[in-house]
């Protein structure tokens, strides 16, 4: 079959393999696996005939093969926690990359066979710290905004006693990457927080309630994130 249609998806078979086929107004063929089960697809310009696609297709046989065999599933057992919501944790080998997958609730993460412990937890720290970014990126502006500060420098840092900490000399703060297992409110609470230390260092009675004035239930959220509620 000949699909004109503007990316019109086919399914062709070569040697056993299914291949995903897009049509595309594309310049040439395009050709690559998708972990985590090495599914197949293919690019194809809508001005190649498929005779020369198939030939074509065939000779990267081997190569294609053999990236197959790299996009291993080797573990799926791990769970991260992610603002609240499970996610399970589907380790493959095959090139080092990250994949979201929100329907399944599954992070995908990718590294060569010969990766390391070491090599997986600072690719699923740096996941973490990605999500958790996205996420202050978005808080960040309206609270300065609405206590009326602005902070010189923000960062997401493995903290193990602190949820976060501020430098009002600075105007610097930074926030725990542990935070990204905890829901959003929690996020928030503790990003004001700190935020508020700009106009007040100490935890005092004036802190307390300008937490009350702004985060009327700063308490909660503080029970939430130490596991009391």
């Amino acid at each position: 079959m000949i699909c004109k249609q503007k990316n019109c998806i086919e399914v062709w078979q070569l040697d056993g393999i299914p291949i995903k086929v897009t049509r595309r107004p594309a310049k040439r063929l395009r050709l690559w696996v998708v972990p985590p089960q090495g599914e197949v697809r293919l690019t194809l310009p809508h001005h190649t005939p498929v005779k020369m696609a198939q030939d074509w297709l065939q000779q990267h046989l081997p190569w294609l093969r053999a990236q197959q065999a790299k996009h291993t599933v080797v573990r799926s057992a791990d769970t991260l926690h992610l603002f609240g919501e499970a996610w399970q944790i589907v380790w493959c080998e095959g090139r080092k990359s990250t994949r979201w997958d929100e329907a399944a609730r599954c992070l995908f993460l990718t590294l060569p066979a010969q990766a390391d412990e070491a090599q997986r937890a600072a690719l699923l720290a740096q996941a973490q710290k990605e999500q958790l970014h996205a996420v202050l990126v978005e808080m960040l502006p309206p609270w300065q905004v609405r206590l009326g500060v602005a902070v010189n420098e923000w960062r997401i840092r493995s903290m193990r006693t602190r949820w976060g900490s501020c430098n009002p000399r600075a105007k610097r703060i930074w926030l725990s990457l542990a935070l990204s297992a905890h829901p959003l409110p929690c996020v928030e609470y503790v990003l004001v927080h700190e935020l508020l230390h700009l106009l007040e260092p100490s935890h005092n009675a004036r802190f307390k309630g300008l937490l009350d004035e702004y985060l009327p239930d700063w308490r909660a959220r503080q029970a939430k994130l130490h596991g009391k509620l």
